[in-house]
């Protein structure tokens, strides 16, 4: 099975939980997930390969200001190291699905990260699938200039969302 890139920013306790239970839910079914995580703690899960990158500790209020982990605003060289580490996975794993953090992607504060990130993607082929996890299908407004997704899984229950993923790859031939 072809391996599935989930870019995830946790951005409070329960969107860590899900996402963690999300990624071994793909593992445990057999596919190859690789989790890069923009969260402070590194988790150690089973079957999933980490791929750290430069850590976020939250959103100011208004959500458009990403904080470090000492709750300081980030600054335009913590920007283009997130950035270009984003590039660098993405270039190495070449998903057949790449699964973006539905939090990260609707606020618009990651724009810098993932404007260039679906950009590469949609040019390479083969193409991979690009989706977003929103759980309980809350509609994700899509920043200005930045790509939409191909499909926003809603599924509120990580097992319930790794069948859908599992799918939809299955679907795109990965």
């Amino acid at each position: 099975m072809s391996a599935i890139l989930y870019l995830a920013q946790p951005l409070d306790p329960a969107g860590e939980r899900h996402t963690l239970h999300l990624v071994e839910a793909l593992a445990a079914a057999g596919a190859a997930t690789v989790l890069a995580w923009g969260g402070i703690r590194l988790p150690a899960l089973a079957g999933v390969e980490l791929a750290p990158l430069p850590p976020a500790g939250g959103l100011m209020a208004g959500g458009h200001w990403i904080l470090d982990p000492d709750g300081q605003p980030v600054d335009h060289a913590w920007k283009k190291r997130r950035a270009a580490a984003s590039l660098a996975i993405a270039a190495r794993v070449r998903p057949a699905l790449l699964l973006l953090d539905g939090a990260a992607f609707g606020s618009g504060a990651f724009r810098f990260e993932l404007k260039p990130l679906l950009e590469i993607a949609a040019r390479r082929q083969p193409r991979p699938l690009i989706a977003v996890w929103s759980p309980g299908g809350t509609p994700l407004p899509v920043p200005e200039g930045q790509r939409a997704p191909d499909r926003v899984v809603g599924e509120a229950e990580p097992a319930a969302a790794a069948a859908t993923l599992r799918t939809l790859l299955g679907e795109t031939g990965g």
